[in-house]
This record gives C-alpha cells, structure tokens and sequence, in this order.
C-alpha cells in the first residue's frame, strides 16, 4: 500500500537532509564541551573578554646560514612578523626577541613612549645589543632564544576564534612569509599543542569519514557475496546510508560543528544500524530458501526479527539517551545523536526496506 507515496516522502527527506548536511562545518573551539552555565566556563570567559584570550600561540623562528637570532637583520625581519601576527591574530601578551631591544631603547630615551621599538640604526642596535649582553643569563631572556641564538620563539595569547577561523589565518601567514619575508634570513614554524589540537582535529574527522565509506564498501561485498546479488547490496546499504544522511542533515541545519566527537557519532551508529539490517535481510533469506513467497517471507521476517528490531532498538536508545543528561556536551551529542539515527534506522529498516525487497522481486 501506497509504495509510491512512501518513496516520494524519502525522496523529499533525503533532499532536505543532503541540503542541511551541505551546511555542515568542520570547526573546534578549545573549550566546547563545557555547557554555557558550567563555573569554569563562566571563568574562562572572563579571561577570554577581559585578559585578551585563553588561546595561547607559539611561533618558531629558525635563523637561516650564519644569522642567528639577534642579528639586525634578522631582527627587522621578525619585527615586520610581530607586527604581521599582532593585526592579523589580534594577539596580546606578546613575548618576541624584539621585545628586550624595545624594552632597552625605551628606557635608554628616558622611557618615551615613541622609542618603544628596533632602532632603524644598526650602529644604535648594536649599542643596545652590548647593553643585552649582561641580562643574557635572566631567565625570562631565555625563554625567548635558545642558548646558541640559532631558535626564537614568539608567545602570546588570543580569544579563541576556533580552529575554522586559525587555520584560515595560518594560510594568510603562511602567504606572508612568502611574500614579505626574506626566506634566506629566517624559516618560520607554528607550533604548541592548539596547532596539533587543529590540525589532529580535521585530521581524524576526515579519516574517521572516510573509514565510513571503506565500511560501506565492504558490508555492501558482503551483501552481495552472500545474496548473489548486486541488487542486494545495493538494498542493503540504502536502509543505513538513509539514517547517517537524516543525522547529517539535523547537524548541518542546527549549525553544529563538525569535530572528533560529531565525526564519531556516525561510525558508531553505522555499526549499530546496519546490524539490523543484516539481521533482517538474513531471516528474510532463510524464509525465501524455505521456498515461502516473497509476500510471506517479508510477513514473517517482520513479525519476528522485526519484532526484535524494535526491542534491541530500545534497549540502545534507553542506554544512549541517558548520555543526553550530561553537562559534558560531547557526550551529549553522542547520546542525542546516536539516539537520533537509531530512529531513524529502525524506522528505515521497518517502512523502506520491506518495500524495496518487494520492488527487487516484482522486478525480477
């Protein structure tokens, strides 16, 4: 009964769904799994708005030949960088080689304001260079250079734009090195733990995908080696994809990011999913082996294994859903997510399945 209308009513789902699942963005924010009402988001927020960000930066900078990191010419090239990082990042509490030469020339003008940078004079930078020498061995003089002048570093922190929006930066940065700065002199390199944090983010959220297609690939072997047909396969995996696409979709139109903990949730729900299907269509195999009509061997697969379905279904979803009470929002959206495309599949696998399996038949 009414086939066409349920097929045109999928239709029309999964085209909302693909538009919605067309929005989604891979984004992190260091601090996202706390809920807006937890203390110490409350607290970190206030360092965020009133202490110039929480999000800490590092930069190494590599003298290149014979220079090394006190260099006047290196050092013009690492101020043209500070500057650079300081409009483009927005940083604050910048730590940089530059900043004891500017402390230095500053305090040697009787403190003026306007001397609170690298003088354009070599013969007055290496003046101040000499002054340097005897703070050499203070230990915040250190934290900036290595002992043999052939590394430096420049620390600060930012309001945390999350990591969409930094590694947008880093390219800008990385187009200014090659552009306005001489290579011959010094190599740059971002590093610290929120670069890993970024780039390990993106990183697994594409491979933890792309092992999702590799298993759609090989369940649909598997269907079809154990239908002895490529018809099957394909059937097989339709009741699965529908789910993960109507999950997809939610997250897309809801403007939730696309993290570790999101990519996740739908390895973890495929594989849940499709155990029903399988089910399913094995009990529907047995029956049609013993010789029952394709109308009877459906009736009696729904009744049984169907039946089945929707207890295990249950079960999973009372498990899941209480992870939705959580204050901790990764595993509230594994709870709600998985939850949701547990539904979903049930409801697929319950009103799409039988119906193809009677299309494939009259077909045939």
């Amino acid at each position: 009964r009414n086939r066409k209308k349920v097929f045109v009513f999928y239709s029309l789902l999964i085209s909302i769904a693909l538009f919605g699942a067309s929005k989604i963005q891979f984004d992190y924010f260091l601090m996202q799994d706390l809920g807006p009402e937890e203390p110490l988001m409350k607290e970190l927020a206030y360092f965020q708005e009133e202490f110039g960000g929480i999000r800490p930066f590092e930069l190494a900078i590599i003298p290149q030949g014979n220079y090394d990191i006190n260099d006047f010419e290196v050092m013009q090239e690492i101020v043209k960088l500070e500057e650079f990082l300081i409009r483009e990042y927005q940083l604050s509490h910048v730590a940089s080689p530059s900043i004891p030469y500017k402390m230095m020339n500053k305090t040697l003008r009787d403190g003026r304001e306007a001397y609170y940078k690298i003088p354009e004079n070599k013969k007055r930078y290496d003046y101040l260079k000499k002054q340097l020498k005897a703070f050499e061995n203070v230990e915040e003089f250190k934290l900036l250079m290595s002992n043999d002048k052939k590394l430096g570093r420049i620390s600060a922190r930012l309001v945390d734009p999350g990591s969409k929006t930094m590694l947008e930066k880093n390219e800008k940065l990385k187009e200014f090195y090659e552009e306005e700065i001489d290579s011959s002199l010094i190599d740059i390199r971002l590093t610290g733990t929120t670069v890993i944090i970024d780039e390990s983010g993106r990183y697994v959220s594409k491979n933890i995908l792309l092992g999702l297609f590799i298993a759609f690939f090989i369940i649909a072997i598997s269907m079809g080696f154990l239908f002895r047909s490529v018809k099957m396969a394909f059937i097989s995996l339709v009741p699965n994809l529908i789910p993960i696409v109507f999950t997809a979709g939610f997250i897309g139109f809801f403007k939730i990011d696309l993290n570790m903990t999101t990519a996740i949730v739908f390895t973890i729900a495929f594989g849940i999913a499709v155990d029903d299907t399988i089910h399913f269509l094995s009990r529907y195999r047995q029956e049609v082996k013993l010789g029952r009509s394709n109308l009877i061997g459906l009736r009696r697969t729904f009744i049984s294994t169907g039946k089945a379905i929707i207890i295990t279904t249950v079960i999973l979803l009372a498990g899941f859903g209480s992870l939705i009470f959580s204050n901790f929002l990764s595993t509230f959206y594994i709870g709600l997510f998985v939850s949701i495309t547990l539904i979903f599949a049930l409801i697929t696998d319950l009103t799409l399945l039988p119906l193809l399996l009677l299309r494939k038949k009259t077909n045939s």
